[in-house]
Formats: structure tokens, C-alpha cells, sequence
């Protein structure tokens, strides 16, 4: 029978993180006041949506509530000063031109006023999440099921995406056409997004 150090030994490691193509991604601001802070020369953590070679799930605001919920059980809330989460706004992670969703802090959250009312998914989750923190209820229940499978219905249906630009909309438009999906479908699906939904 193998020891414990034998099976870290051939363990296999977790792939690298996506620093390219992951939706999300976070800051980490440790504070070095909290006893499992021990290395100071380790002041900021960053972390990733999605690993090499997996695929990130469709539901990008799934895909973001599950993140938070790791970081959460993961002990981080506890040992950060606070939490920046940004989503991807090119075809590059920059923090230049990547939009910030939400700032998480130990006892309590922010969401940039310009975010609000655009994402209330997320605003409601995050305002559970911290209210399940606070009471110390079980944080794991909070997630929503997620489908599955997208129906016909729900791959164009607004409220499921978030692009950060239009050229990710087009794209999205275009695949959706080579997928056998009808034009005219696809085609109010971008004017109505454009219409009522600006780009976080």
C-alpha cells in the first residue's frame, strides 16, 4: 500500500489555469494578518474560470457562481482583503480593458453601479451567498440546478448571456447559423440584445 507522500508523488496535477480564453478571472488581496497568510512575500493570488484543455460550460453566470462558491469554501473570503472579479472583455485577459463585476470582501460585497440591474442573477446570489456566510447556513445549496442542455429557447434567450463586446455577440450570431438555427431566430436574438442589454 502506497503512503501518503507516494500518492502525492504520482498524483496527477490539475492542468494549468486558461489564462487566454476563461470568461472569468479574479485578484486575490491577501491580508497578511490572518494566520493561514504565512508567506509575505505572497501578497496577491490570481485566479481563472477555466483550465487548459477543459471546456468552460455555457452558462457563463453558472460557470461564475460555482467560481465564487470555491473561493468561498476554499477559505478565501476569510484570509483576502478582498476579491476582484473581472470578466474577459477582448480576445486577451487585460486588466486594462476587462470590466470589473464585483469586489468581495469578508463581510460584505460591491457591484460597480453600472453592473446593477445587468446582472441579477449574480446580484441576488451574492446577496444570499453573504446572508448564508453571515448565519453560517450551508453555502453549497445556493447554486441553481443547471440544465443540462441549453433548450432552443434558452440559447436565445438574453438574460442567459453576458458577451463583453459585440464582436463576441457576432460570433456567438454566426455560430448559431452554422448550427442549423434559422436565421430570422438568430438574427432578432442580436437586435434585441443590442437593444436592451449593454455590454459588461
Amino acid at each position: 500500500m502506497k503512503t501518503e507522500a507516494e500518492l502525492q508523488r504520482t498524483a496527477k496535477p490539475n492542468p494549468p489555469a486558461d489564462k487566454i480564453y476563461s470568461t472569468w478571472w479574479w485578484e486575490i488581496e491577501l491580508d497578511h494578518s490572518h494566520p493561514r497568510n504565512y508567506n509575505p512575500k505572497v501578497t496577491t493570488l490570481t485566479g481563472y474560470s477555466k483550465l487548459q484543455g477543459h471546456d468552460e460550460a455555457k452558462d457563463k453566470t453558472q460557470t461564475l457562481m460555482k467560481r465564487i462558491i470555491m473561493l468561498a469554501t476554499n477559505g478565501y473570503l476569510d484570509r483576502c482583503k478582498y476579491i476582484i472579479i473581472y470578466k474577459r472583455g477582448g480576445n486577451l485577459i487585460n486588466k486594462s480593458q476587462d470590466r470589473i463585476i464585483c469586489t468581495l470582501l469578508p463581510k460584505r460585497y460591491d457591484i460597480p453601479i453600472e453592473n446593477i440591474g445587468k446582472m441579477p442573477i449574480i446580484t441576488k446570489f451574492l446577496a444570499d451567498l453573504y446572508d448564508h456566510l453571515s448565519t453560517g447556513k450551508n453555502i453549497k445549496n445556493l447554486l441553481p440546478p443547471s440544465p443540462q442542455k441549453f433548450s432552443k429557447d434558452e440559447y436565445f434567450d438574453i438574460a442567459r448571456h453576458n458577451f463583453p463586446s459585440q464582436a463576441h455577440l457576432y460570433a456567438y450570431a454566426e455560430q448559431k447559423i452554422k448550427d442549423g438555427h434559422p436565421y430570422p431566430q438568430v438574427q432578432a436574438f442580436v437586435a434585441k440584445y443590442l437593444e436592451q442589454k449593454l455590454f459588461l
